[in-house]
């Protein structure tokens, strides 16, 4: 019988460590898993323009803690349940937001909405 592979366990230090990265790094690795639209939505910025300019370092995100939080959310999704679910779980209805998109949530922009973003990725990946 054909056996799924299992995701690696989720790793708490790998989602500390996003704090410490450069900006650059955050964004790079945002835009390539989650795409460059999703990753101008939760920087809160109308063009991906901007997200290249933050990955090449030539901007500083004005909402870089969305995006360090949106990126510990990402790693936890992607540690659970793969990164095929990582894309769809910030645009999907939520009932951890009042069945709103995790993306809209950040829109909030507050450590308690990035604190409960975190907390529910978490969650879904242990599912």
């Amino acid at each position: 019988m054909y056996a799924n592979p299992r995701p690696s366990e989720l790793d708490v230090d790998a989602l500390d460590a996003v704090t410490e990265l450069h900006d650059a790094a955050v964004a790079s690795e945002l835009a390539s898993i989650l795409g460059l639209k999703l990753t101008a939505m939760i920087g809160d910025v109308a063009e991906t323009r901007s997200v290249r300019k933050w990955m090449s370092g030539e901007a500083v995100p004005s909402q870089r803690d969305n995006l360090v939080a949106a990126l510990q959310a990402t790693r936890a999704i992607i540690a659970g349940a793969g990164p095929a679910a990582a894309q769809r779980w910030f645009l999907g209805c939520n009932s951890h937001f009042n069945f709103e998109a995790p993306v809209m949530a950040l829109k909030v922009n507050t450590p308690e909405v990035r604190t409960q973003l975190v907390r529910a990725a978490i969650a879904f990946a242990s599912k």
